[in-house]
């Protein structure tokens, strides 16, 4: 649901984006495109390729692009860097991605997408609001779903189904102070839970 543009294939003379120092064919080096991505680590056969970092303008234009303006960029809605391993200009390896508003995806790329054992962080919303999470699980077209953890900056910790970013399916609550609530959950409420009761979050 992040994914806001197509990779950008560029082939032929790069126009309106420069290399703008060390060696972007065989090498290090800086890169920038004329959407305003940046791109800083290695290069191979004059493609993005190995270990390095891009970094997203807040606000790019959509285009026009002319045709020979390629480099297989993908562009993410929000995205502010990614930091990890690429290959032909998309992340491919173990990366993270950040976002301007603070979320992280940590996890396995393929060609661009976020697979298999992710941790993606929310902040708190606000200030000293405390409701932001850390979700663990499988995420798979970038949603974690089913087995996985949730674990709130309140300290409390649910593990059991996930769906949508929310507690759903069969699950217990583990509450910081102690207790613990265990049921059916939708959308992020339990449906049938029993009264906490004392238990050990290490349960």
């Amino acid at each position: 649901q992040f994914k806001m543009f197509i990779a950008l294939f560029l082939f032929g003379p790069v126009v309106n984006a420069q290399c703008l120092s060390g060696d972007c064919n065989n090498g290090t080096g800086i890169w920038k495109d004329a959407s305003g991505i940046i791109y800083k680590g290695e290069f191979k056969n004059g493609t993005i390729s190995g270990k390095g970092v891009l970094t997203y303008p807040e606000s790019i234009d959509e285009g026009p692009f002319d045709e020979v303006l390629i480099k297989d960029i993908l562009i993410y809605q929000g995205a502010m860097t990614y930091t990890g391993e690429l290959s032909l200009g998309e992340p491919n390896g173990k990366g993270v991605l950040e976002f301007y508003s603070g979320q992280k995806i940590e996890c396995f790329w393929e060609d661009g997408d976020p697979v298999g054992d992710a941790k993606w962080t929310v902040p708190n919303s606000i200030l000293g609001s405390n409701d932001g999470y850390i979700i663990s699980g499988i995420i798979n077209d970038w949603q974690i779903s089913g087995d996985g953890q949730i674990e709130y900056n309140t300290g409390d910790v649910y593990r059991g189904n996930i769906f949508n970013f929310n507690e759903e399916g069969v699950g217990t609550l583990f509450f910081y102070s102690g207790g613990k609530m265990e049921g059916v959950w939708k959308e992020g409420e339990c449906i049938n839970c029993q009264s906490a009761v004392r238990s050990s979050i290490n349960m």
